[in-house]
Order: C-alpha cells, then structure tokens, then sequence
C-alpha cells in the first residue's frame, strides 16, 4: 500500500521519517516578523495570539510520518531561512 505525503497528499516520493504536525509556513512567519517589527505600537487580537500558540505547538510536535521529497526539501528551505543557527548540523535526503 503506497503512503500520501501528509503535507500534500501526493504520492511522489514517499519518505517515512520523523516530522511536525505542520511544515514551516511562510504566509505565517511573515505575520510573525511584521508581529514582532511593530510589537510595542500594535497589540495581538485574541485570534492572533490563538493562530500563534498553535502554529507554535504544531511545528515543535515532532512525531513519525510520511512526507514527499517536494515537501521535505521546501520545509528544510524555509526552516533555514527562518530558523538556522549556524550549526554545523544538517539534514540531507539519501
């Protein structure tokens, strides 16, 4: 039985792996830069501060899945572009 990527529902490239509830979403991290640019001059409404906590709580939660390589690799881009640290740390598809 071949397995749907989670984040897309393809069947291209399968890949069991360990994964977030949710891949980084870029439409998201951009409200979270303009967020935090204008923070002191602009309160959260309470839908923000919700849509926040669970995007939060969605791509920390870490557990075992299926992803498409298209998926993965743009998850890993957008990772990199909002989150890397400089580690010497990387992840690469065999």
């Amino acid at each position: 039985m071949s397995k749907n990527c989670e984040w897309c529902s393809t069947q291209n490239k399968v890949i069991s792996m360990y994964i977030p509830e949710s891949p980084v979403l870029e439409w998201i991290e951009l409200k979270l830069i303009d967020i935090d640019n204008h923070f002191p001059d602009k309160s959260l409404t309470r839908e923000e501060e919700i849509e926040i906590i669970l995007y939060d709580e969605m791509i920390k939660s870490i557990r075992p899945g299926y992803v498409c390589e298209k998926c993965w690799k743009k998850d890993q881009e957008l990772y990199d572009k909002y989150y890397d640290s400089n580690d010497d740390f990387e992840i690469r598809l065999l």
